[in-house]
């Protein structure tokens, strides 16, 4: 009995095929068609414009950036009006000093970019409509051109106020801006630090520690500050900034790979 009900399955004749329904796949065609069309129109009517997106973010990176930022900005600009300095020497003092606005803008939009990372919202952002890849390039933009415009302006003021050589402002601020950038940035990149905030912030500390040593002048006119600051170092300083340049451009490609690489384990 056993062996017969073991062997009634294969006894028993299959269903009829179906024949051939050229109908029934049109019809099948023409509904998915239209399922797929429907699905795009959604996707459309969710989009925005990159202006808009670009705008957008503006809110998303925080209003006390920004204001953190404004405020560096005019503390500096009050500065330099209201103290101009005696002597050549003593403007290249006030320069190293007041050069240290530019890395703490670079430390205020870091820990805006930190911040995702430091809370565990990087899940929570590459949920979203728009590529993690994309959301940090955008909000790295926004803070770089601010800063950019902030620094091209006090370069412009101390050139007007202590009538200094305008390309001179420029290398003064940028350089410090730049190095920082990029220390940051391979930070960001450094998987072995967990505190990416902690970590950026050490290194800005730092290198402010080592702007306010520059500011050192004997009465001699001897000192870090004349060795830096005077124009025999022009080319040093040059050179500084276009190696940090080219390390930024590294260091950003990187950054945007990783993104691109944790998207992509994510999706998996």
């Amino acid at each position: 009995m056993k062996h017969r009900k073991s062997h009634l399955p294969a006894s028993l004749p299959l269903p009829p095929v179906p024949g051939h329904d050229p109908e029934r796949i049109a019809e099948t065609i023409k509904r998915s068609r239209l399922i797929l069309e429907e699905s795009i129109q959604r996707d459309e009517g969710r989009r925005i414009s990159f202006k808009q997106f670009y705008i957008r973010q503006l809110r998303f990176i925080g209003m006390r950036v920004w204001l953190l930022h404004v405020a560096v900005l005019v503390i500096t600009a009050v500065l330099i009006h209201q103290i101009p300095g005696a002597s050549s020497g003593g403007r290249l003092q006030l320069l190293a000093l007041f050069s240290t606005a530019a890395p703490l803008l670079v430390l205020i939009g870091i820990q805006a970019l930190t911040r995702s990372i430091g809370s565990r919202m990087l899940e929570l952002e590459m949920s979203t409509l728009y590529s993690l890849e994309r959301l940090f390039l955008v909000r790295l933009s926004l803070l770089a051109l601010i800063d950019i415009a902030g620094l091209g302006i006090l370069a412009g003021m101390f050139s007007l106020e202590w009538g200094q050589e305008l390309g001179r402002m420029l290398l003064y601020l940028f350089t410090p801006f730049t190095v920082a950038c990029v220390g940051c940035l391979w930070l960001l990149n450094c998987s072995r630090i967990r505190d990416k905030g902690f970590a950026c912030t050490a290194y800005i500390l730092l290198l402010l520690a080592l702007q306010i040593a520059c500011t050192l002048r004997t009465e001699n006119q001897t000192g870090l500050n004349a060795l830096v600051y005077e124009s025999s170092s022009t080319g040093l300083w040059v050179g500084v900034l276009l190696l940090s340049l080219l390390a930024l451009i590294r260091e950003l490609h990187k950054l945007l790979n990783t993104c691109r690489r944790m998207e992509f384990v994510s999706s998996l």
